[in-house]
Formats: C-alpha cells, sequence, structure tokens
C-alpha cells in the first residue's frame, strides 16, 4: 500500500507541474528555438533581437523542475568583447519556449544554483577592469513565471 500511495503522490505533483508550467505558457508570446545539437548554436524565432553571430545554448538545463529541457542563450548581440545580450527560456508543453528573462548583457561567466523548490537560481557576475575584480552583480531568482533580480 506505501508504494502505491508513493506513486499515486508522484504523479499527482507531475500533472500538477504540467498544470502549472501550461499555465505559464497561457496566452504569451512563444519561440521557436531549433538546436544544432553538435555545434549548440540555435535558430530562434521570431527574431526579435540584434544579433552579430550564430545565437548558441550556453546551458541546456531544467531551470524550473518541470521535467523540460530549458535553455539560456548567449545572443551574440556584444556590447563588447566580454558582455554579451544572454536569454533565458523555459519549455512548454508543446515545444515551444517562453522568454523568461528579457535579453540583458550579461559578463559570460555565471553561476547556477538550487532554491528549496529545485529552482535553478542564475547569479549575474560584473567585472571592475579598473580594480581588476569580478563581483556578483545580481541573483535572477524564478517566481513561478519569470527570472527577476533580487
Amino acid at each position: 500500500m506505501k508504494n502505491k500511495f508513493a506513486l499515486t503522490s508522484t504523479l499527482l505533483f507531475t500533472v500538477f507541474i504540467s498544470f502549472a508550467q501550461a499555465d505559464i505558457c497561457a496566452d504569451k508570446k512563444k519561440y521557436s528555438i531549433d538546436l544544432d545539437a553538435s555545434s549548440k548554436f540555435v535558430t530562434i524565432t521570431p527574431k526579435d533581437f540584434n544579433s552579430e553571430g550564430d545565437p548558441y545554448v550556453t546551458h541546456n538545463i531544467d531551470l524550473n523542475n518541470d521535467g523540460k529541457e530549458d535553455l539560456i542563450v548567449n545572443l551574440k548581440d556584444c556590447s563588447d568583447p566580454t558582455h554579451c545580450k544572454f536569454g533565458v527560456y523555459i519549455q512548454c508543453e508543446d515545444g515551444k519556449y517562453l522568454s523568461v528573462y528579457q535579453p540583458e548583457y550579461w559578463l559570460p561567466s555565471f553561476r547556477i544554483s538550487e532554491n528549496e523548490k529545485g529552482w535553478k537560481e542564475i547569479v549575474l557576475y560584473e567585472r571592475d577592469i579598473e580594480a581588476g575584480k569580478i563581483f556578483v552583480k545580481d541573483t535572477l531568482k524564478y517566481n513561478g513565471k519569470i527570472y527577476s533580480a533580487d
């Protein structure tokens, strides 16, 4: 009986997560993202950003603990060699992606940690060239709908 309860609880939790994710994506602008698995380059449609080269995936990771692979993409729109625009895209039920963090300039090095809900947090770094130091700029936290800074 204990195993049946665990299986039922797991199934209910999975269904709940699926419905919650479907609500997040409902009636929102979504993107088709075609990934070349060998090179990590992507084609994003519609393309509503500038790009100086081919955008590529820096991380394929389940960011919101729903069992689907989400993407962090370097959009190759760079203000200088050290700061490029990155976008965060959550995969929806239909296989399309929802932008949950508007593309913004980041240092290409950042860290991903996990909070108590299993959602990933993205720690962004900034470089102080004069002081020769790197420091934490922001921590992007997922609230169930979007990523936002502290």
